[in-house]
């Protein structure tokens, strides 16, 4: 028995083999580097909600009418 067969399905089957375990490697990966950009994204904008605005620091030194 010639292992020509063999070569052959593996011959046509090898570029659906490597695209399958590139889907595989990037759903095992591309979570990680997504929570790292979203991460990375909304530190600032989560700095800047923490922060209080300029405008409710003047109105609280205002002196409170009854």
């Amino acid at each position: 028995m010639s292992s020509a067969p063999i070569a052959r399905i593996i011959a046509h089957s090898a570029p659906w083999i490597v695209a399958a375990l590139m889907v595989v490697d990037f759903i095992h990966v591309a979570p990680h580097g997504l929570l790292a950009m979203l991460n990375a994204n909304a530190a600032p904008q989560v700095a800047q909600i923490v922060q209080p605005a300029p405008v409710m620091l003047a109105e609280a030194s205002l002196p409170h009418s009854p």
